[in-house]
């Protein structure tokens, strides 16, 4: 029994419906199944794929992982009597399908500040993006980085992706940027808690001014934006304790948020 490609392309596409055709000798039991085979990179070691069809050609799809590489083979095998075919006289060229993954953690910045979202990418550029919002970029190479200046807290994710050979393809990942308010309105109406001693050589202790019923969610970073510490006070709970005693001498910023009124504050680290 020999395999054949009903079609030759310079390359494939994880991903792809691709049909495979045969000859065979003799006539098969009627209860025979058919089923298509794929190598791997080198051309060995057959899996095989979910195949539609009962007679040539069947169908597959390429799985969606498969990685680039010209040197795979498909092959098609008999059930009743067993029977494994020739595999394909020329070798497929496949190429990745295009994924676009978020890599960035989540972040905190203030207002007017700008932060930088990475990307990672496989395929083949140039790559076009279409994020949540339906903004369109377009990376020339891999990895990306974009640069964002929001406004009010968002998460930053991707809608599409498509690159320069397979086209449409997958995305993940998210980024949550949460934007403090200034610095100058730590004092403001919605002051919501106190923090001591400050400065400090070891630990700080938030107390809620009021406390809720619902949780709070409380952030430090340091200068950069980096998170150092985070938690969720639960519903009921009035204090929370920060140990510093590990981290660097500087400024850092405390920032909590009880449902809709928020609080920024700083508290210096000594020695």
């Amino acid at each position: 029994m020999n395999s054949l490609l009903t079609t030759t392309k310079p390359f494939y596409c994880a991903n792809e419906e691709v049909s495979v055709g045969f000859t065979i000798d003799g006539v098969p039991e009627k209860d025979n199944v058919y089923t298509v085979q794929l190598s791997d990179d080198k051309g060995e070691n057959f899996k095989t794929l979910t195949t539609v069809g009962s007679n040539s050609p069947l169908k597959v799809i390429l799985p969606k992982e498969t990685k680039s590489g010209n040197k795979y083979r498909l092959r098609v095998v008999a059930s009743n009597p067993e029977v494994i075919g020739k595999s394909t006289a020329d070798s497929l060229n496949i190429k990745p399908v295009a994924v676009a993954t978020v890599l960035s953690k989540d972040t905190s910045i203030y207002k007017t500040a700008s932060t930088k979202v990475n990307i990672n990418l496989t395929g083949d550029a140039p790559w076009t993006l279409q994020t949540a919002d339906n903004q369109t970029l377009t990376a020339q190479a891999n990895p990306y980085s974009v640069t964002l200046t929001p406004t009010e807290s968002t998460v930053f994710s991707l809608k599409s992706v498509k690159d320069n050979s397979c086209g449409e393809g997958f995305v993940a990942g998210s980024a949550k940027i949460t934007v403090l308010a200034p610095l100058s309105a730590e004092e403001d109406a919605n002051n919501i808690f106190n923090v001591f001693p400050n400065p400090t050589e070891y630990n700080v202790t938030i107390t809620l001014k009021i406390p809720s019923n619902k949780p709070t969610e409380v952030e430090m970073i340091d200068l950069q934006g980096k998170s150092v510490f985070k938690t969720l006070m639960k519903g009921g709970q009035t204090s929370e304790v920060i140990n510093m005693e590990k981290l660097p001498a500087g400024t850092y910023v405390i920032h909590a948020q009880q449902d809709e009124k928020q609080t920024t504050k700083k508290v210096v680290k000594i020695k």
